[in-house]
């Protein structure tokens, strides 16, 4: 979900962008231009619909869930903490998975 959150900020942006390059004058009979607000109308929406798909991914980004720190059962598919050594949900072991940083340092001296 907050990868597609980003995707719909990135879009409205775009969108946006692309609004306000929309040329809002029509020719006029004396050879110059004119503003038209019917074309201002138009531009206006182009805007708004952009600030809510931008507002729109940013509630989709900001509210979803972190789901970097959990790791999946094998046995049930739950998700359940990358720490736990026991399912929460079905109770089956879980591996344990090793940091380097948790691995004591081996010296030469150890070795001897």
């Amino acid at each position: 979900m907050k990868i597609i959150g980003n995707l719909l900020i990135l879009i409205g942006i775009i969108w946006v962008f692309g609004a306000m390059n929309i040329d809002v004058s029509v020719a006029s009979d004396m050879g110059g231009r004119v503003n038209n607000i019917g074309l201002m109308n138009e531009r206006q929406n182009y805007v708004v619909i952009g600030c809510f798909i931008i507002l729109y991914g940013l509630i989709m980004a900001m509210l979803s869930k972190n789901y970097k720190h959990l790791k999946q059962c094998h046995q049930c598919a739950e998700l359940v903490k990358e720490e736990a050594r026991k399912c929460r949900y079905c109770g089956s072991d879980l591996e344990v998975r090793i940091n380097d940083n948790d691995l004591p340092k081996i010296d030469a001296e150890m070795l001897k």
